[in-house]
C-alpha cells in the first residue's frame, strides 16, 4: 500500500532507451500538471501513467555537443561540472551557482533550430523554485514555471511564447536565457541536455501505487529497491 505524501520514482528511476520520462500524470491523456508525490489526503486506488519524449536537436550536452553560456549578472557564476553524478548523460553538465541577487540569468547567445514541440532541459536543484526562458533577447517569454525540487526535465512547448511568435520566424533562434528564481545565494543548480523534442508515447507504462505495481503488458509486482523497469 501507498503512504501519503510520498515522492513517485523519479527522472532517473524509470528509463528507456531512446526517450526521455517526462513525468507522471493522472490520466492516460497527459493532461494536467505533473505529479511528484501522492496526495496528503489520498484514500482510494491510484493509477499514474508515465509520459515519454525524444529529442528532435540537442542543442548542447556539455560533453560532445557544447555552447558558449554566462551569467547575465555578471557575477561569473556558471562553470562546467565533469561529476557524471550530476549530470543526466554523459559525465558533464552546466554548474551554476546562484549568485548573491537569488537570481541567476543563464544566457547564450549561440542559435539553435525551432523544431519539434518545444525545448526540453534536464535539471538538479535543491529546492523547489520557479524557472523562466526568454528567446532572442527577451522577444518572448515563456512565463514562470514550477520546478520541484531534486532532478526532472523542463519541458517548455513553443506555444508558451505565442503561437503567431513562433511561427513567424523563419530563422534559427538567436540568444535565448534560463532565468532562475526561488534558490538562494550559494544554491548550486545543474543543468544537462538542453534541447527541442517532441512527443512519444507508443509504450505507455503505468505505476498503481495503492496496488503496488508496474504495468505494461502484464503487471508485475513493485517491492521496495527492486529495479524499475528500463
Amino acid at each position: 500500500n501507498y503512504k501519503a505524501g510520498m515522492i513517485l520514482p523519479s527522472t532517473k528511476d524509470v528509463t528507456k532507451d531512446g526517450s526521455i520520462f517526462a513525468g507522471w500524470y493522472d490520466n492516460a491523456e497527459f493532461t494536467g500538471n505533473v505529479i511528484t508525490t501522492v496526495p496528503s489526503d489520498a484514500a482510494d486506488d491510484l493509477i499514474y501513467y508515465a509520459k515519454w519524449v525524444r529529442t528532435k536537436t540537442v542543442f548542447d550536452n556539455f560533453d560532445d555537443v557544447t555552447k558558449t553560456w554566462r551569467d547575465n549578472s555578471g557575477e561569473g557564476k556558471i562553470t562546467t561540472n565533469t561529476d557524471n553524478a550530476n549530470a543526466y548523460s554523459g559525465s558533464r553538465s552546466m554548474k551554476c551557482e546562484i549568485p548573491s541577487s537569488d537570481t541567476a540569468y543563464i544566457f547564450t547567445s549561440d542559435s539553435f533550430t525551432v523544431d519539434g514541440e518545444g525545448i526540453a532541459f534536464w535539471i538538479k536543484t535543491p529546492k523547489s523554485l520557479n524557472i523562466e526562458l526568454q528567446i532572442n533577447y527577451n522577444s518572448a517569454s515563456s512565463g514562470k514555471i514550477s520546478v520541484p525540487k531534486g532532478e526532472s526535465f523542463v519541458f517548455i512547448p513553443w506555444s508558451k511564447f505565442g503561437e503567431d511568435y513562433i511561427s513567424s520566424l523563419e530563422w534559427p533562434l538567436w540568444a535565448f536565457q534560463i532565468i532562475v528564481k526561488g534558490a538562494k545565494s550559494g544554491d548550486i543548480v545543474y543543468i544537462d541536455d538542453v534541447g527541442t523534442y517532441y512527443g512519444y508515447n507508443d509504450e505507455n507504462i503505468s505505476f498503481n501505487k495503492n496496488g503496488g505495481t508496474f504495468s505494461n503488458d502484464e503487471p508485475t509486482k513493485y517491492y521496495p529497491g527492486m529495479e524499475l523497469p528500463s
